[in-house]
């Protein structure tokens, strides 16, 4: 996805269940930064910045977390 890109760039933020396939995506798409965990305010200044926000979600039971809220929020 990163390389189909001409003026943006892919941010993939917030932490990895598996370490393993952080490295592996890295990898495999060195032109997508992965930020790790980051703070709030970063977080902020991303969604804030942000033309396409996708969230993805694991062992969620209840519907999605307020990172989806926030993203909506923030426009």
């Amino acid at each position: 996805m990163a390389r189909r890109l001409k003026n943006g760039k892919v941010v993939i933020a917030g932490s990895w269940a598996d370490e393993m396939h952080m490295r592996e995506f890295m990898r495999s798409y060195p032109a997508a930064l992965v930020t790790g965990r980051i703070s709030e305010a970063k977080l902020h200044e991303l969604y804030d910045t942000a033309s396409v926000i996708l969230r993805f979600g694991f062992k969620e039971e209840r519907g999605p977390g307020l990172g989806v809220w926030k993203a909506w929020q923030m426009d």
